[in-house]
């Protein structure tokens, strides 16, 4: 497997969004030792970047024959390096050069695979394009270099947003095995997102997921992950309580299930230390307050912003009954982060006067101008709760509404600098098929919350209980809204009970957890998994005829092996070694008889269709070809038997019908009355002519 070229496609390829993002960046060396640092290209997404933003991609001309060969493509290609751990070779396709074919694209998957893309929006169309932009890519690589050299390859795309390269690559170049890994189906979010049944799993299969789909406006994502998950060689996702989703949501049970690594990332007492107090400043910028350092505790939780879904409305409503809980102990205080980014502006006015000296007026709880700050929903259910962080509460909310990226004004520090600091991360999900923020919190030797909705929370309940794995999981199937409020907050007051030689303890124990995620012990599955492809695509290389695999053009390929396509120059033929068979493609036509010639400028017309008796005409020719190709004059008299032909020519009064109809379309047609053209989605013209 080594040998084979590995493309991997996501939508977050340079470009972060979530949690595929910390999938593919951190197991980039893992993936390089396996496949080879220049047979593993990474493709993502050519979005624009916000000035200010940290740069993920620097240009890299790492294979100039490649560079060159795409100067003129389709779509538009940058190539370069994606700048996480490992630096992989990294194509940025720009789809914009497809936005004048979209329906035409839309309209052949909709032919081929039944993919129904009628109620999509720009925020699918865009994705679906800028995957099958990478599909032709890699087609145009395969042509070109993989072709020529006998070189297997291997596609992975990873969700709904990079599908389309598997549903082109299937037609295009059959050979390339396929991988689909779905982290989440958009199906089960968007349903989770209602919160209408706690018993969300157990009652998957008495949902139909077309009708779910339309209520839920997202019948084409769901659709597009369908058919990628029926159409690839191999499909994945990355725990098993999502793999049951996908079995009744996307009617294909995965093939294997790879779960998501990331690995212990030990910090330093002091890099601890420095953290800790960072937070400690945010708060008291925030809140106007200030902190006993040593009886003041930090829990913070981060991610998407699913208000739902993450379990944000529990976590609050826990810190709220923490704070009731709290006010008879002297002294013992909470600070509860919610770092969860929100459509935002400029960090608050009041805020960034008191980092530059003034007086402290009223608190705050959040770090930044809202957009829509009268409909968020974090805002709402602070205010619901009577939530105002005023001095010396014991519980404060402290809202982060964005992206710690490191180029924001007021918050300097990047994400990965934050969590060491925190006591707890608290993460009560509702729907999580994977987990990496709670992942992500052990991995720095911080305990965490979770749930037994969560892919990794079912992963580390089975390595042993809280003590033992520095993880605390609580039941939330099943289990009524209330409930999981009062186990959170009686969770986090055994948590701030606990002597700091328990936490301490924990802390080793969340990092031997974290451990046991070392890419190294997961990578296996993504050989099972690849495996399984490239035996796919071996079988259908074996049926392909030799007119699919010819390369009409032949490159002038490098012999540096410099360049990852310098190794797949095309071996020299061996002593009496045949040469293989050079190729054209041609196409036969049908000679149609003099006598028949008008029934082919009957067909140019559409005048026919209104007229029964024409119609019938091409019918008498061959009914069941007829019938098989919707009614397709033009495809008619292409395909039907030669004989046929013959022998209706001989047919005197076939003949004086044609003679007799083609007269009556000329002189209907010579006319010049107004000519009205109309067009409705509940009627079409011809069962050929696709609206």
């Amino acid at each position: 497997m080594s040998k084979s070229v590995f493309f991997e496609i996501s939508w977050e390829v340079c470009n972060m969004v979530g949690g595929i993002h910390t999938v593919l960046a951190s197991r980039v060396a893992e993936v390089q030792e396996r496949h080879g640092e220049d047979r593993y290209i990474t493709i993502g997404p050519d979005v624009p970047r916000s000035e200010g933003v940290a740069p993920e991609f620097r240009p890299d001309i790492w294979d100039p024959e490649l560079a060159a060969s795409l100067e003129n493509h389709e779509v538009s290609v940058l190539m370069g390096r994606w700048l996480v751990p490992g630096e992989p070779r990294c194509l940025l396709i720009n789809q914009s050069r497809l936005y004048d074919r979209k329906d035409e694209i839309l309209g052949t998957y909709w032919e081929a695979y039944g993919l129904d893309s009628l109620f999509g929006a720009w925020d699918y169309y865009d994705p679906v394009l800028f995957a099958h932009g990478a599909g032709m890519v890699i087609e145009h690589i395969r042509d070109r270099f993989l072709l020529p050299a006998r070189q297997s390859a291997i596609v992975q795309a990873h969700e709904w947003m990079s599908a389309a390269a598997i549903l082109h690559l299937q037609t295009a170049a059959p050979e390339i095995g396929t991988v689909f890994t779905t982290h989440a189906t958009m199906l089960g979010r968007s349903l989770a997102g209602q919160r209408a049944d706690p018993n969300f799993y157990q009652s998957l299969p008495s949902v139909d997921p077309e009708v779910a789909a339309k209520e839920l406006n997202v019948s084409s994502k769901h659709s597009m992950e369908t058919v990628a998950a029926r159409e690839a060689d191999v499909f994945t996702t990355v725990s098993d309580i999502t793999a049951l989703e996908c079995e009744h949501l996307l009617k294909r049970k995965p093939d294997v299930i790879l779960p998501n690594g990331f690995g212990a990332r030990p910090v330093s007492p002091e890099r601890r230390q420095q953290a800790r107090e960072e937070l400690f400043k945010l708060a008291e910028l925030t809140t106007g307050d200030q902190y006993d350092r040593d009886n003041t505790l930090i829990f913070a939780l981060a991610g998407r912003y699913e208000y739902i879904n993450k379990g944000v409305d529990v976590y609050l409503d826990a810190a709220s009954d923490l704070g009731k809980e709290l006010e008879s102990r002297d002294g013992r205080r909470v600070i509860v982060y919610a770092m969860l980014p929100a459509g935002h502006a400029e960090p608050k006015r009041q805020l960034w006067d008191r980092a530059h000296g003034a007086s402290a007026g009223a608190p705050l709880r959040c770090t930044h101008d809202l957009v829509d700050e009268a409909n968020d929903p974090i805002t709402k259910q602070l205010n619901a709760l009577g939530f105002d962080n005023h001095s010396g509460a014991p519980v404060h909310v402290v809202h982060v509404p964005i992206y710690l990226d490191g180029t924001d004004p007021l918050i300097r520090q990047k994400y990965w600098d934050l969590p060491p600091g925190a006591d707890l991360g608290v993460f009560p999900s509702f729907y999580e098929p994977w987990g990496y923020t709670p992942l992500e919190a052990v991995a720095f030797g911080v305990p965490a919350i979770t749930t037994d909705r969560a892919g990794f929370g079912l992963w580390v309940a089975a390595q042993g209980d809280s003590v033992r794995t520095g993880v605390r999981v609580l039941k939330r199937e099943g289990v009524p809204v209330a409930e999981v409020r009062s186990s959170l907050k009686n969770a986090l007051l055994e948590f701030i009970d606990l002597s700091p030689k328990d936490r301490e303890s924990l802390r080793e124990a969340s990092l031997k957890s974290a451990a046991l995620t070392d890419w190294s012990n997961f990578m296996e599955h993504y050989e099972d998994a690849h495996g399984r492809a490239l035996a796919a695509g071996a079988r259908r290389r074996k049926e392909m005829s030799m007119e699919r695999l010819s390369v009409p053009s032949m490159p002038t390929l490098s012999s540096d092996s410099s360049g990852v396509f310098g190794l797949f120059v095309k071996p020299p033929a061996k002593e009496g070694e045949l040469a293989p068979p050079y190729t054209r493609t041609f196409m036969v036509s049908n000679a149609i008889p003099e006598e028949l010639q008008p029934l082919q400028e009957i067909a140019s017309n559409l005048w026919w269709r209104w007229h029964p008796e024409v119609a019938s005409l091409f019918k008498r020719i061959d009914p069941a070809l007829w019938f098989q190709l919707e009614e397709n004059p033009h495809a008619l008299l292409d395909q039907v038997k030669p004989g046929r032909l013959l022998d209706l020519a001989m047919d005197e009064s076939y003949v004086a019908d044609v003679t007799r109809l083609h007269q009556e379309m000329l002189e209907a047609t010579q006319t010049q009355d107004p000519r009205i053209a109309y067009f409705c989605m509940e009627f079409g013209i011809a069962g050929f002519l696709k609206l």
